[in-house]
């Protein structure tokens, strides 16, 4: 919305055309419109000086335009149930009241928003990590579990695909099976072949 034009310049657009002067080269030399300008010529000409005032307090909606039953009503049901929409909303007061003038689904929405009744916007979401550009940069690994085959049985694999090449390598498909503990306590198993024992850190060299 363009803002209001100062009362003083209202004033000389108006003496100016009162003293003879065409509306249309006040206008042009006051870079307005036409259509302004005679607007403030005929509000001075009617009212006087007063008229020219701008205004502010007719700017803008008054409150509720419609059926205040259907507003408390609207806004009920969505403090009720703050997850249900405003088209949902407005389809149970149809149903509900179909004698009442029932407004458009934006105008819910604005009696929803003048209340304090929307839901916070979320919050963006995190970029997405740069994708990779070498090979072995990155590779994705995909669990693929309880895959049922054409004979009934069922089968998983690992499939992983190189990001920046898109190669792949071949999956070992396997039957599905419980995981196997460690021990035969439940714990942890010894170590792998060629594995050193995790022992104190060393103390540093003296310098």
């Amino acid at each position: 919305m363009p803002r209001a034009i100062p009362v003083p310049v209202r004033h000389m657009l108006v003496t100016q055309i009162a003293a003879g002067h065409p509306i249309a080269a006040v206008a042009e030399a006051a870079g307005l419109s036409f259509w302004t300008v005679r607007t403030f010529w005929r509000r001075y000409r009617d009212g006087g000086a007063e008229a020219l005032t701008p205004d502010y307090a007719n700017c803008g909606r008054r409150g509720v335009q419609g059926s205040q039953l259907i507003a408390r009503a609207a806004c009920t049901l969505r403090r009720r149930h703050p997850g249900w929409g405003a088209d949902l909303i407005r389809a149970l007061l149809v149903d509900r009241y179909p004698d009442e003038p029932m407004p458009h689904v934006r105008t819910l929405r604005r009696w929803f928003a003048a209340r304090g009744l929307t839901r916070p916007t979320p919050p963006p979401r995190p970029p997405a990590p740069p994708r990779a550009r070498e090979p072995h940069q990155t590779w994705q690994v995909d669990a693929k579990e309880q895959v049922p085959l054409a004979d009934g049985t069922r089968a998983s694999w690992l499939s992983a695909t190189d990001e920046a090449t898109g190669a792949a390598l071949p999956p070992v498909v396997f039957p599905p099976r419980l995981l196997e503990s460690g021990g035969a306590d439940g714990g942890a198993g010894g170590a792998a072949a060629g594995l050193r024992r995790v022992g104190a850190a060393r103390p540093g060299a003296r310098r």
